[in-house]
């Protein structure tokens, strides 16, 4: 009860498809041992993979007392269990949902905590991560129209498994013309309500940025350093942030700084022992680029393994799809106790959906990491784990730094 029933015996099977299938493009190579040839945009962009939605393709054809939507469904209305007496509210972290919910009781004083440890409430075992609310019912009763459930009990939480939630003091990058990456987060923010300034590369320069922010997110292309590849070509892009000595102190003072893609390239800036794991080794034995002849993932959605215990993966399941596009890809050098990885590639063949020359690659590389700098932390996301708004299943790895 409840399922969606998507049939394919319609006009738009075409989309259906589109959305539900991996896309496969082509070895477009122009000659052996020459470089891909790159699309014009994404090679792959399932959205089924990239929203975590579980579902069965059903090839044989069926009856079943289904009702017919018309227009946006809206989601299942919630239910609040075991109200009676109780003294918290536990919710899963295991939807997005959950954080919209969670900004609207801290914006209405609500005291909120977070599980760091799994905790058994009668049969049910809630995971590490999982939302305890304080109050009583009529504190999250309205809130079960986002369509999350709340589960009451009386036993109270031993103060050591749980970590207080409040509201961080938020910026955002972005640049004068604005920038397209840092639009698509600013509506994600926005969508999941939480408060935030949008924060121009001035401000940053001028410093004193521990007594206006808690955490600051830097999308793909706002910190960047050294050569790429573009095409068949090789250029050097430079972006002068002139603001990186005030990330470092702000990061020593306590704050925390989201770094995606491109950007996370502030992690050399700041000399941390992680390098890039996409190297191989040249003929006198030192590590070299890949170059685009041996690996080239233009935007595809590929599968890294994660590990769900750790603060920015709260609720993420253990296998996410995220999307790469040309993505930086780590490897922790030495054993450095100050940077942990939160995923990483365990296999050979990480392909979901799209184009991967050279895959096996990534195995083993590092995919996400936090490392500690001073009293802070720095996020380091190389997938675009919010790119244009579409990978439901990796909004969450930004929005658990948040709090």
């Amino acid at each position: 009860a409840g399922t969606f029933v998507v049939r394919c015996a319609q006009p738009f099977r075409p989309h259906i498809l589109d959305v539900f299938e991996p896309q496969g493009h082509p070895d477009d190579i122009p000659y052996p041992g020459g470089a891909p040839i790159p699309p014009y945009d994404a090679a792959g962009w399932t959205l089924a993979y990239q929203m975590g939605i579980e579902f069965d393709r059903i090839l044989e054809s069926f009856e079943a007392p289904t009702e017919l939507i018309k227009g946006l469904p809206t989601p299942q209305k919630g239910v609040v269990s075991a109200a009676e007496g109780a003294r918290y509210f536990l919710l899963s972290a295991q939807t997005n949902a959950a954080f919209v919910a969670v900004n609207r009781l801290l914006k209405n004083g609500i005291k909120v905590a977070r599980l760091q440890k799994a905790m058994r409430v009668g049969a049910r075992l809630w995971p590490t991560g999982s939302w305890v609310v304080y109050g009583e019912k009529d504190t999250v009763s309205a809130l079960t129209e986002l369509g999350v459930s709340f589960s009451g009990t009386t036993k109270r939480p031993s103060k050591a498994s749980l970590r207080p939630v409040q509201k961080l003091r938020i910026g955002l990058w972005d640049r004068y013309g604005g920038s397209m990456p840092s639009g698509w987060i600013r509506w994600l923010l926005e969508q999941h309500e939480f408060d935030f300034e949008v924060v121009l590369s001035k401000e940053l320069g001028e410093g004193k940025l521990r007594e206006k922010f808690d955490a600051l997110i830097f999308p793909p292309g706002a910190i960047s350093s050294g050569a790429r590849r573009s095409g068949n070509r090789r250029r050097r892009t430079q972006t002068r942030t002139g603001f990186g000595g005030q990330l470092k102190s702000f990061l020593e003072n306590g704050g925390s700084v989201v770094t995606i893609g491109s950007s996370t390239a502030l992690a050399k800036q700041l000399k941390l022992p992680i390098e890039s794991a996409l190297v191989t080794k040249d003929e006198d034995g030192e590590d070299r680029p890949l170059k685009q002849e041996e690996f080239f993932i233009p935007g595809s959605v590929v599968q890294v393994h994660v590990d769900n215990s750790e603060r920015a993966a709260w609720g993420a399941m253990v296998n996410t799809n995220v999307m790469f596009r040309r993505s930086p890809i780590f490897r922790i050098t030495g054993k450095s106790r100050s940077i942990r990885p939160i995923a990483w590639f365990d296999t050979e063949t990480p392909l979901r959906s799209g184009w991967a020359w050279g895959q096996e690659h990534l195995n083993g590389g590092v995919a996400m990491a936090v490392a500690s700098v001073g009293k802070g932390e720095l996020f380091l996301f190389g997938p675009d784990v919010t790119y244009r708004a579409q990978p439901h299943a990796s909004f969450r790895f930004v929005f658990n730094t948040l709090y």
